[in-house]
Order: structure tokens, then sequence, then C-alpha cells
């Protein structure tokens, strides 16, 4: 059986700050069929200088759209038939495209799957109030882009994230892929780590929690609409 190639997108703004420590953990991964593919949505730092002195990592550049539509961006422009995200501030641990691989391999009839992971804070910096003190350091069932690992053909079939949405757009495609009844796949392991710190999205709590509501109202009209 050939061994399967993956497709890493990394959507990237004005993330000088920690990019290099994601784009390290993906160089050093410890499995060798796969391409990054990182697209900088318009960034004004040093984001395009650190992406560019990486030879095995792919630049694209687009005015800024948002995550989503940098994300959609790198997925048409990749080629291999398995795809993986990560945000730019978390890490992979070395192992995480080998071990997906072994589990893709061994069920084919698998087209979606996530993992564990570690939530951590960033060196120097006190928990934000919208962090949850008991979610740091354990370890958890993820749902969020830098844990799931889909098929190509999954991502044909469900479409492309809504470019609409600005933070909740990873939620409705997963949510989309649910309501699909889709078979999930869940491995055991801490594949990702994930960095709580000053600039999180996710501080962003207000606009957050108006798009997810949005995109679960989606789901339920769609569950109804199931015959």
């Amino acid at each position: 059986m050939s061994e399967l190639s993956f497709s890493v997108i990394v959507p990237v703004y004005n993330g000088q700050k920690y990019l290099r420590d994601t784009l390290e953990s993906l160089v050093t991964q410890d499995y060798s069929s796969f391409e990054i593919i990182a697209v900088d949505d318009g960034s004004s730092d040093s984001s395009a200088e650190i992406i560019q002195s990486y030879n095995s990592v792919k630049y694209i550049y687009q005015d800024n759209q948002g995550n989503a539509v940098a994300r959609n961006r790198g997925i048409a422009s990749s080629t291999n038939d398995v795809i993986a995200l990560i945000d730019q501030d978390d890490l992979w641990v070395p192992e995480k495209l080998s071990t997906f691989a072994g589990y893709f391999t061994s069920h084919p009839e698998i087209d979606f799957a996530v993992a564990k992971a570690r939530v951590f804070l960033s060196q120097g910096i006190e928990v934000p109030t919208w962090c949850r003190d008991n979610l740091l350091n354990r370890d958890i069932v993820d749902y969020s882009p830098g844990s799931i690992v889909f098929r190509r053909r999954l991502f044909n079939r469900i479409g492309p994230f809504d470019q609409s949405l600005v933070s909740g757009h990873d939620t409705d495609w997963i949510l989309r892929v649910k309501d699909s009844d889709t078979p999930m796949g869940v491995l055991p392991d801490v594949l990702l780590l994930k960095r709580v710190h000053e600039a999180n999205q996710s501080a962003e709590v207000t606009r957050i929690h108006a798009e997810l509501l949005e995109v679960f109202r989606r789901s339920i009209k769609r569950n109804k609409e199931t015959p």
C-alpha cells in the first residue's frame, strides 16, 4: 500500500511572535510525505520573511480576507489526498502526521478524525479572563482546526469553509460534517499543543458567541429538515 500524503495548511496573519515555533513543529515531523502551505493573509509584520526562510514551505500571499478565505485558498492550492490544518500559534508533536497516517491507512472507511490536545499557557503571561483554569494542562478531545484531519473527498463533498464567518467557520464546517452522518475517528493520543496567549482570537468573546449561536442554529435547522 502506498504511503499517505498530507497537505498541511497554515493561515497566517501578523503571526511573527509564535510562527517560527509553529513551522518548526511541522518541518520536524517524523513523517516524510507531506507538503506545507502557508497562506499569508495580508500580514504587515515579518511573517512573510519567516515563512520564506523555510524552503520546504510553499508561500501564498493574499490581501487580508480572514482565516476562512486563507484556509480555502490553501486547500485549493494543495495536491495531496489528506488535509491537516494548524493555526499560526499552535504546535504539533513530532508524531502527529505519522500517527494519523497509521490510523487512516488502517481505517480506509474513515474520512475525518481528531485527536487529543493539551492547552498550555504561553510563557510570561497571566491566565486570560476568558480562559477557564480547568482547561490548562489537561488532555482533551479537541475539534479545533489544529486537531482535525480529513480526506480531500470529504472536503469536496461538504464544501469549503463559510467565508462570511470570521471566527465560527471551523465550528460551522465540523457541524456540517457531523450533520452529514460522516463517521468520525477519535485518536487517544495528544498530538496538538494549543497555546494560550495575549492575542488569541478566542479573546474576542462577544463576536465568537454570536457566530457560534448562528452556526448551531444552522445545524438545528439542517437536522430538522433531514427526513
